[in-house]
């Protein structure tokens, strides 16, 4: 598989909005999240201590950011950029903390007719 080929992950059934799940590509779990119909996907596992993110809350913060909480450490990402909305907004300058802060790898999500697709990195 070549990095530009769009890889299916679902059809539109299979992801309800408001939900999520969980597709592998080229080893890598990605979650797919449905938002009301705008789709968008990231790497599964926080970066913080590797929390399944799939298993996490998806919200809405008060700007009206979509957003995914990792179950473990409460740690929160934005849906849409990947980029680490918490901690990093309270203690963006702790040392010890910035390897965690990074952002989530993202995919690019194509909808085909019914078929959700993802291009790989």
């Amino acid at each position: 598989m070549y990095a530009s080929e769009l890889v299916s992950v679902a059809t539109r059934g299979e992801i309800m909005p408001g939900q999520m799940k969980v597709a592998e590509i080229n080893g890598v779990a990605v979650v797919v999240v449905n938002l009301e119909g705008d789709y968008c996907a990231f790497e599964a596992t926080c970066p913080h201590r590797h929390g399944p993110l799939h298993q996490g809350y998806i919200g809405k913060d008060f700007l009206g950011k979509d957003f995914i909480e990792c179950p473990w450490h409460h740690f929160r990402y934005d849906i849409r950029t990947g980029e680490n909305i918490f901690p990093k907004n309270v203690y963006p300058n702790i040392g010890r903390l910035q390897r965690d802060l990074r952002s989530l790898r993202t995919w690019r999500v194509e909808v085909e007719e019914q078929d959700i697709k993802l291009r790989p990195f």
